[in-house]
């Protein structure tokens, strides 16, 4: 019995081969096209990344020095729009977009418009950048936050912020990010959050900066909920 079942297992095998190659036979004009079709795709899309992407993005950072230099000492106008000789952020995200360096000008304009009060510009920039980089990108998410905190959107200030958090835990963005969370969340009127976010900034980030003051903010939120019943 278990001969003719390992009969059977081959003649499937074999027949299955059989009709493999005859697929293959027949199609092999189309299944070498597509395949030739596929390694094209691969090397025109490195050849992009090589010779167009790379030098743009060379480009693109060699303009942005001076951009740079204005928002480290917060002449943000001209860190966003130039001085006239020099591109300013609004420039190298408009030309070099598809670059990193133009990412890193997309969010640079999106920090300079929280800065200067412009929210809604904001969103529009820090919503367009994106971030390998797992502390830049918790920064970005963050940032994108505050805008919507400003705006009045609890809902989306708060989703930001989560997201921030949720991203990469560590001592420099995370207590901040939580903290900012817990106070999204007050002021939507969900106290028990706001609470959940102040204790876990006590119980691992009490050695930061936010964590030094927590207290109070916890106090505040449970005396909330008490009065609340």
């Amino acid at each position: 019995m278990a001969s003719n079942k390992s009969e059977e297992t081959l003649i499937d095998v074999a027949d299955a081969y059989s009709k493999t190659e005859t697929f293959i036979n027949k199609n092999s004009k189309h299944i070498t096209t597509g395949i030739l079709i596929v390694l094209g795709a691969i090397v025109a899309f490195f050849a992009y990344q090589k010779f167009i992407i790379e030098p743009q993005n060379e480009e693109a950072a060699a303009m942005m020095w001076k951009s740079e230099y204005y928002f480290g000492i917060d002449s943000l106008r001209l860190a966003l729009e130039g001085d006239g000789n020099n591109y300013g952020f609004l420039d190298v995200a408009e030309e070099y977009g598809s670059t990193p360096a133009g990412n890193l000008a997309t969010h640079y304009a999106g920090l300079s418009y929280l800065n200067l009060g412009d929210y809604e510009s904001a969103v529009m920039y820090l919503d367009k950048a994106s971030f390998d980089d797992v502390l830049v990108e918790a920064t970005r998410l963050g940032a994108l936050g505050d805008a919507y905190l400003e705006l009045g959107d609890w809902d989306k200030a708060i989703s930001s912020y989560e997201k921030s958090v949720s991203h990469t835990a560590n001592d420099f963005t995370t207590p901040i990010y939580l903290k900012k969370l817990g106070l999204a969340y007050e002021a939507a009127g969900n106290p028990q959050k706001a609470l959940d976010s102040f204790q876990r900034i006590k119980v691992e980030f009490g050695q930061t900066n936010a964590g030094r003051d927590i207290e109070k903010h916890i106090a505040r939120v449970t005396a909330a909920l008490a009065a609340n019943g």
